[in-house]
């Protein structure tokens, strides 16, 4: 019968884990995507600890109901949509409510339409986009 006995340390140290990843997407209508990019970098400096990934993209405010009822789970997690299309959404359950109840929220900017932002309900990162579309009422 052999044994064998060992004594030692292990030569690996103990690295904090990766930061996951965090993806989400942002449509707007074209006016507002300098806005919108500008607080979504202001959020990522805020949150520099996390890997985030924010992507803006435009979508029109007279399709942006549309394209979202057609595909919701393949819609942008955070959207700034027409108010009286926001109804709509939140009517076909196509927004995630905030903390308040909420299914919008008025932006600090004002742009030529009233625009309210809103979080979709399919989002893979609820309380990241959540947090993200507070950002942008701020």
């Amino acid at each position: 019968v052999w044994m064998l006995a060992g004594c030692g340390s292990s030569a690996k140290e103990e690295s904090a884990p990766e930061p996951k990843t965090i993806q989400l997407t942002v449509w707007g209508p074209e006016h507002t995507l300098t806005h919108l990019q500008e607080k979504a970098d202001a959020f990522s400096s805020e949150h520099s600890a996390e890997d985030l990934q924010i992507v803006i993209e435009a979508e029109a405010a007279e399709t942006i109901r549309d394209t979202v009822l057609t595909d919701v789970a393949g819609a942008a997690d955070v959207i700034l949509v027409p108010a009286g299309e926001a109804d709509v959404l939140t009517d076909a359950k196509a927004l995630l409510p905030f903390e308040d109840g909420s299914y919008y929220l008025r932006p600090a900017e004002t742009f030529e339409e009233e625009l309210v932002i809103a979080v979709t309900a399919d989002t893979r990162e609820p309380e990241w986009a959540v947090r993200l579309a507070e950002a942008f009422g701020n």
